[in-house]
């Protein structure tokens, strides 16, 4: 059954932008229009490369952001739910590649970007959709500040960690690149298959973005190995 509505109680973190659009329609499932997903694209900013004092500022405003989160209740929360959610995904902690420190943290990862932080092995994947533009959004900016506290906690590869939006400017998906993050070049509009676990971060996203992920992955092998976090399905459903 298709999910319905936006909800934004149940929702992870501050607010974002709605995600891509489409839905596919067999097996009971609406299509959904991409009129929304077209006004976003076309009412996006030009992708500029800000200048470096800007950059520098972004940079800045994000390690606080990092911080001030990681100080915060609702992370404390947060980030026991999630290690139950997927400590079944992680095997046992390996020794760090180096004689560093192994309590680097996600503000760090904004200051030198060829460090590895990544202590455990693990089988997981995450992929981000829709955060929107984090260098001029607090929105956005709190929820890439989760993103980077999650991949520190979880201890994910930040080569496994996948971002899209059709909003990101050209000196969004440079900074991500240079973090270590790889981001997706197409719009997949939320089709991307999976063979292994995989933690979806869709936070505000539209609900026909939910709508094709969960199509794609409709088989009791792949619901099995996927973990969403973003807005509640009871609140799509009520609405």
């Amino acid at each position: 059954r298709p999910l319905g509505g936006r909800d934004t109680r149940g929702a992870s973190l501050l607010g974002g932008e709605p995600g891509m659009a489409a839905g596919p329609a067999n097996g009971g499932w609406e299509t959904v229009g991409r009129q929304r997903a077209k006004r976003r694209q076309a009412g996006g900013r030009p992708a500029e490369r800000p200048r470096v004092c800007e950059g520098d500022r972004v940079r800045h405003r994000l390690r606080e952001t990092v911080e001030e989160l990681r100080s915060s209740e609702f992370w404390t929360i947060c980030r026991e739910t999630v290690r139950r959610a997927v400590n079944k995904y992680h095997t046992t902690p390996k020794a760090p590649a180096s004689s560093r420190s192994p309590d680097v943290g996600a503000a760090k990862v904004l200051e030198d970007q060829e460090d590895d932080i990544d202590l455990r092995q693990t089988t997981l994947d995450l992929v981000c959709y829709g955060i929107g533009n984090f260098s001029d959004s607090v929105a956005s900016r709190y929820q890439l500040a989760l993103l980077f506290l999650l991949l520190e906690t979880l201890q994910i590869p930040r080569v496994s960690c996948l971002l899209f939006d059709p909003l990101f400017t050209e000196w969004e998906k440079s900074f991500l690149k240079d973090c270590g993050m790889v981001v997706i070049t197409e719009n997949e509009e939320g089709k991307r298959p999976i063979n292994q676990p995989t933690l979806f971060y869709m936070v505000h996203c539209g609900k026909a973005l939910y709508n094709n992920l969960l199509w794609r992955n409709w088989s009791p092998q792949q619901l099995a190995q996927t973990i969403l976090i973003g807005n509640s399905f009871k609140g799509i459903e009520e609405r």
